[in-house]
């Protein structure tokens, strides 16, 4: 582990000194919510700040580069899709791979040539041992097939991002017994009565996160139930469409989902919801209008929508059974 971590110490020493780390913390006062549902994920990828925002988060880097140092050797072929930084192919290149990254957004590619350049002039990785590609990752042929498959393109319940239809295309360039990370998503469900900052669209999201300030705060009315499970580490459906019946454990005014995720990573760590920031945390998914619930009653829940969607463009129907 110590190649990795003096590469993600030079690479968060590099944000820093050039301004990055201080544009992004001054970034946390607009929601996330509202960046997200700004952004054109599928056209232009994050943007600069967001790639930083991955690194800054040192959990969810720390979770990768251990799962890194446990599946790649010397000699191995890894493509990384979504470079961001790039601060998990220089990992790869530290502990002897050759490695492609492909990226969309041009500014975040320029931030991760330029980083490259200082690591490979400060000597922590090969020369010549990451080749970088501006390209669409949904798209993209790497030169060779690859022993290791990174795909980091996660969101809550895998909305925004197109981490699935990533993984679909680039699963064919994965050579036999070759590993994916991660490995699985599994997504949860829970019925809430949320207190709003202001009266909500239907559908409109809200993200309950310490980082930036908590948008709005809830109680939970259920227990959370697995809604959704997916394996990129085969092609897999696009969307989701599933229905439950859930029972409520208290009464209220049933007027949100809380949705959270469970990253699987191919050692089997779990990656849960408080172990990162900026990874799979929990949002909250306004419903209006809202419905009164009592103890013991039973609500079926249809929830569908593609997967790299925006939740106000799901599928979500409530009816109270009792």
């Amino acid at each position: 582990m110590k190649q990795t971590k003096e590469i993600y110490n030079e690479v968060m020493a590099y944000c820093r000194e050039h301004g990055l780390i201080k544009r992004l913390e001054k970034s946390f006062h607009v929601p996330e919510s509202q960046r997200f549902n700004a952004l054109d994920v599928g056209k232009s990828g994050l943007d600069v700040l967001d790639a930083v925002h991955c690194i800054y988060d040192a959990s969810r880097t720390n979770f990768f580069m251990e799962e890194l140092v446990k599946n790649v050797s010397v000699g191995d072929r890894v493509l990384e899709a979504g470079i961001g930084t790039g601060i998990l192919s220089f990992c790869a290149a530290a502990l002897g791979a050759k490695v492609y990254g492909c990226e969309i957004n041009p500014a975040v590619f320029e931030l991760a040539e330029k980083i490259k350049e200082h690591l490979e002039t400060r000597r922590l990785i090969p020369p010549a041992s990451v080749t970088f590609f501006l390209h669409d990752a949904m798209t993209f042929t790497p030169p060779e097939k690859v022993d290791v498959l990174i795909s980091e393109n996660i969101y809550t319940g895998m909305f925004f991002e197109y981490q699935v239809q990533i993984t679909n295309h680039l699963l064919s360039h994965l050579r036999p017994g070759g590993i994916s990370i991660p490995k699985t998503m599994r997504s949860f469900v829970s019925l809430t009565e949320t207190h709003f900052p202001r009266t909500p669209k239907d559908k409109e999201l809200f993200i309950p996160s310490e980082e930036s300030g908590k948008e709005m705060t809830y109680a939970l009315l259920s227990d959370p139930h697995q809604y959704d499970d997916i394996n990129f580490s085969a092609v897999s459906p696009v969307s989701v469409d599933r229905t439950l019946v859930i029972e409520a454990k208290s009464s209220g005014s049933l007027n949100g989902l809380l949705i959270y995720s469970e990253v699987l990573l191919p050692s089997g760590k779990v990656i849960g919801k408080d172990d990162t920031t900026f990874l799979n945390n929990e949002i909250v998914v306004a419903l209006s209008p809202s419905i009164s619930v009592t103890k013991g009653d039973k609500v079926k829940l249809a929830l569908a929508y593609a997967y790299s969607g925006k939740p106000e463009d799901a599928k979500i129907r409530i009816t109270k059974l009792n």
